[in-house]
């Protein structure tokens, strides 16, 4: 006997809805990945290229900040401000700076951060230099410290590290 038409019509309807039901599930695990994925790239990876960023403009506001104590302090009030200046940078930079390192999620992140953080303090002790032959009275002998090629390779290094971790923030972001 051979089978009605309503029960071919109704045996392909079932199978449409069977596979329809099946890529509806598929989808739905997907979409589950995909927004995995932008949950990640919202919440850690573009914070973290914003963060190296703003660390990366505050190091070179610092260094431009310290030429103008050492320079363009010819006043009392004009060395109150600079220092002022160089010290808010500081506080920023550390601000971000520990921000960033909560949002470090890989190993070689994690390994340009320590670069740049052991460099970092480097420069910081040379800067402690500087600041206090400023605060001395010394304008001539931290300007020298200041030019030197020593700390020009440190302020060199500092710019390619940080380089480096807006790369791979941008690599993997």
């Amino acid at each position: 006997m051979r089978p009605s038409l309503k029960a071919i019509l109704a045996t392909l309807f079932a199978i449409v809805a069977l596979i329809s039901v099946g890529q509806a599930l598929l989808s739905i695990r997907d979409l589950g990945t995909i927004r995995g994925n932008i949950e990640d790239l919202a919440w850690n990876r573009l914070p973290s290229v914003d963060a190296i960023n703003q660390i990366n403009t505050a190091t070179r506001d610092n260094r431009v900040k310290l030429y103008r104590l050492v320079v363009a302090s010819g006043t009392s009030e004009a060395l109150a401000d600079n220092k002022r200046a160089v010290a808010e940078t500081l506080g920023k930079l550390a601000q971000v700076g520990k921000a960033y390192e909560t949002l470090i999620d890989s190993p070689e992140e994690r390994t340009i951060q320590e670069r740049y953080s052991a460099l970092w303090v480097r420069y910081l002790t040379e800067q402690d230099i500087i600041t206090a032959a400023v605060d001395a009275g010394q304008k001539t002998e931290a300007l020298a410290l200041l030019v030197r090629p020593e700390l020009a390779a440190i302020a060199r290094d500092l710019a390619g590290i940080l380089q480096e971790g807006i790369e791979l923030n941008k690599r993997h972001a």
